[in-house]
């Protein structure tokens, strides 16, 4: 029998890592347990799956991962296929980077290639315009009860409107948002019209508000799941 590949999800938001966790729950190669803090990790793990959604300081955050001895691999889980992005995160040393269109199967043996020594990009169906990128729509496995993959995904927020909310939430002007996440100041105001829309808002301060009561802002306690 195969060894069982060891892979920790590493997000601020517990229900992005929940949801992740349910999508490789059920492959019999990944097995997965929930700890509270990184700290606590005592064991190596094989692959550590960053999760970058909403993240202020993605660059410094994924170096530490990659130069932390305790995760062999590191790979990127993202909305976003812009190549730059991805020829970056390769630099700083990742080892593999996969977009969230990606479906749970492919995920999954995605995740064991990199354990077993391969350097993997992932990308499915999402094609980049100049100067911006595309949504990238979550698949569901057939047959399984459909799962929050990130936070307002029941409000009707898209992974983009979800992501720059967060932002609103934590206090980001749009400027800061626009150079966040990559994307054209243009953008950045479209999908806060359309993310205020959906919800019922129509000002920033409401904005926050209903982010905060709405699990847009991180956890308290920064989340990780780790196989042991």
């Amino acid at each position: 029998m195969d060894k069982i590949v060891t892979v920790s999800i590493i997000n601020d938001y517990s229900v992005i890592v929940e949801g992740v966790a349910r999508m490789l729950e059920h492959d019999t190669r990944i097995k997965v347990v929930e700890l509270a803090d990184v700290a606590n990790l005592g064991e190596p793990v094989d692959v550590a799956l960053y999760d970058s959604f909403a993240s202020m300081s993605r660059a410094s955050h994924l170096k530490h991962l990659c130069e932390d001895p305790r995760f062999s691999r590191v790979v990127v889980y993202s909305f976003r296929a812009d190549p730059q992005i991805i020829a970056a995160a390769l630099a700083i040393g990742a080892d593999g980077y996969i977009t969230k269109d990606t479906d749970a199967r492919t995920l999954a043996e995605t995740l064991v290639r990199v354990a077993n020594g391969e350097r993997v990009v992932q990308v499915r169906g999402v094609k980049p315009e100049p100067g911006e990128v595309q949504e990238a729509a979550i698949p569901l496995m057939r047959n399984r009860r459909p799962h929050t993959l990130w936070p307002g995904q029941r409000n009707g927020l898209t992974p983009r409107e979800a992501e720059i909310f967060a932002l609103i939430t934590q206090g980001l002007t749009n400027q800061e948002i626009a150079e966040n996440c990559n994307i054209s100041m243009n953008s950045v105001k479209t999908y806060i019209r359309q993310a205020y829309r959906k919800v019922g808002v129509e000002r920033r301060s409401q904005a926050v508000l209903w982010g905060a009561k709405n699990g847009l802002l991180p956890s308290t306690e920064h989340a990780l799941i780790v196989n042991e």
